[in-house]
């Protein structure tokens, strides 16, 4: 009885640091900044679609965006999906080998009066970068109401693999004229955002700000 109530202990506390971590964009924006992200990883704004129709053949269409922005970032093998000012919490996981998550959240998040049931809806990356929800359909007689969410994305971090292309690399070259003109080889300035040279008059001790004359990447 002791094990039992230790492990279930240890899983409500699991779960209250995770849902109590608090993500503002600042913080957001130095963790993608230090180790990168993933395809859908970023700060997207909400577009909503609200359908209501009265069973009579009327329905009427009214088109919001939201006034909070949503975050969505990576948490052990799957993710968050929350806004900043935490009235909605999800987390998704992918179907792999697809652009399909399954998010799983509840239904307060379409309706402020809503159940606190959890409830799972597909959700989709779009080529143009927009995750695109499930619609949620809610029935009351004859009248249907039908959410279509769209989020898009404000803010997207450099992947994981573009910020390792721009850690700091260093190669040997030799002068080929008094002017200043160096050769090297082409793997030591490509993708190079700034190049710094040392060892002119074999000084070491001076840095030199260098650019990019000409390449020919075929000459490696």
């Amino acid at each position: 009885m002791k094990q039992l109530i230790t492990i279930l202990l240890l899983f409500i506390t699991f779960i209250c640091c995770a849902q109590s971590t608090i993500w503002n964009e600042y913080k957001l924006k130095e963790r993608w900044k230090t180790i990168g992200a993933d395809e859908i990883e970023g700060i997207y704004v909400r577009n909503r679609k609200v359908v209501n129709c009265n069973g009579f053949g009327n329905c009427k269409t009214d088109n919001f965006v939201s006034g909070e922005d949503y975050f969505v970032l990576k948490y052990n093998d799957g993710y968050i999906m929350a806004s900043f000012d935490r009235r909605m919490y999800g987390t998704m996981k992918k179907t792999y080998g697809s652009n399909k998550f399954f998010l799983s959240l509840n239904e307060r998040y379409w309706y402020s009066s809503g159940e606190l049931e959890d409830k799972t809806v597909s959700i989709y990356l779009t080529n143009s970068n927009e995750l695109v929800m499930q619609d949620f359909v809610s029935r009351d007689g004859y009248a249907v109401v039908t959410i279509s969410d769209v989020f898009s994305p404000i803010y997207k971090p450099e992947k994981k693999q573009e910020i390792e292309q721009k850690q700091k690399s260093s190669g040997t070259g030799f002068g080929i004229s008094t002017n200043g003109i160096i050769v090297t080889n082409y793997h030591v300035i490509d993708k190079a955002t700034s190049i710094k040279v040392r060892g002119l008059n074999s000084n070491f001790n001076k840095t030199y700000r260098a650019k990019i004359l000409v390449s020919d990447k075929i000459m490696t």
